[in-house]
């Protein structure tokens, strides 16, 4: 089981840069590292309440869970 973090397809589809996506978030610039890296091992609720509120998207558009 592994589950990927879709926020860089959702940031790219948008047209929007890394810096844009973090000033409109309030993000910090480690947290969007992560998020776009797809290297983030947790994700803290009220980032996924963040991500989810921005993109104006279910959890399930936000967190892939992919079954190997």
């Amino acid at each position: 089981m592994v589950m990927r973090l879709k926020v860089r397809d959702l940031v790219e589809s948008r047209g929007l840069t890394w810096q844009r996506f973090a000033e409109e978030t309030g993000l910090s610039k480690q947290t969007i590292h992560a998020l776009m890296s797809g290297k983030m091992s947790r994700l803290d609720l009220r980032t996924l309440e963040i991500l989810c509120e921005y993109f104006r998207v279910d959890v399930g558009e936000i967190i892939e869970h992919e079954v190997n």
